[in-house]
């Protein structure tokens, strides 16, 4: 893994739908061989999958979050709740802990009597395993890109969220998004092939998402071990809800080259903070230094590791 691998991995996270040519350019490489090292990157599965950050506000559901303490559960047992969860309701998002949480669970819904269903169905089943739980809902998320690929470029590129359900799309524009969430760089004609539209059609489609923001931007998600990275995630409690503090802290953690994801929430605690550490130490050194900088707005925190993700979007069936 060198500079040029890395360049190449930090633009395609940037715009993951990105053509070779353009890449090549901002690298200042033959698009010959930018081509040879991003096939070489999904063979060694350094690259796990090209995907779109959909809003789910924007498609008319509301993100919940379900944080689970279990007991009397072994790996086995995890795994299969975890794909129950995947099959049966409608998950954003979910992740395994190591923590404070033993799994976080996203479920979109589009108010919370849809959400109470999805959850009585799981707690039915798995009542006895559920030590704790608790339900927050997410108000605002802000992404950026993986900065610490190349530091040295310096463009953090950082995308808002705001909580406000609205129905922006139709059938066709969920079989595009279901499509692209694991297919996210597919050129137009194989999409078009696949769902069985015009290439017109899709191209005009996925610019329309992108352009009502239902799209936030097209990403990649790698394998955090190849680069001796974890992926940490921590609960801030506020002492204050001072607007602009927070606001401070927000375009903190956009400049911070670590730090991927900020979601302000209705919870037990107000913020999350999720990153790319090299160990769970350095994490817990980011967190005390951020309560050190904003000690207006930090009270406390809880930190956990996530140690298995899906990035699907389950949304219902056709």
């Amino acid at each position: 893994m060198d500079e040029v691998d890395r360049k190449l991995l930090y633009y395609l996270d940037a715009d993951s739908r990105s053509p070779v040519k353009t890449i090549a350019s901002k690298i200042g490489e033959k698009s010959e061989k930018i081509n040879y090292r991003l096939k070489r990157l999904l063979r060694e599965k350094i690259i796990l999958r090209f995907h779109p950050e959909v809003n789910p506000w924007k498609i008319g559901y509301t993100s919940f979050k379900v944080y689970f303490q279990f007991q009397g559960v072994d790996r086995e047992k995890i795994e299969e709740m975890y794909h129950y969860l995947l099959e049966n309701c409608n998950v954003g998002w979910a992740a395994s802990c190591l923590g404070r949480w033993d799994m976080i669970v996203e479920i979109l819904a589009k108010d919370r009597h849809e959400f109470a269903k999805f959850y009585s169905k799981f707690h039915s089943r798995y009542y006895e395993y559920i030590l704790s739980k608790v339900v927050g809902v997410s108000i605002e998320l802000m992404f950026t890109n993986k900065k610490w690929l190349a530091p040295q470029i310096g463009e953090p590129r950082a995308s808002n969220m705001i909580g406000i359900p609205e129905m922006l799309v139709d059938e066709k524009d969920i079989k595009i998004i279901r499509y692209l969430v694991n297919n996210g760089r597919d050129p137009v004609k194989t999409i078009a092939q696949k769902l069985r539209m015009p290439p017109t059609t899709i191209s005009q489609r996925i610019g329309n998402l992108v352009k009502r923001g239902v799209i936030a931007n097209f990403r990649i998600d790698i394998d955090l071990r190849k680069f001796n990275r974890v992926y940490c995630k921590s609960f801030i409690y506020f002492s204050k809800g001072d607007d602009k503090e927070v606001r401070k802290l927000f375009d903190y953690c956009v400049g911070h080259p670590d730090i991927i994801y900020v979601t302000k929430c209705i919870a037990p605690w107000d913020m999350e903070i999720e990153a790319h550490t090299h160990s769970f130490n350095e994490f817990t050194d980011l967190m005390n230094d951020i309560h050190k900088r904003f000690p207006d707005v930090v009270r406390n925190f809880e930190a956990v590791v996530i140690n298995k993700e899906t990035g699907e979007l389950c949304l219902p069936p056709e």
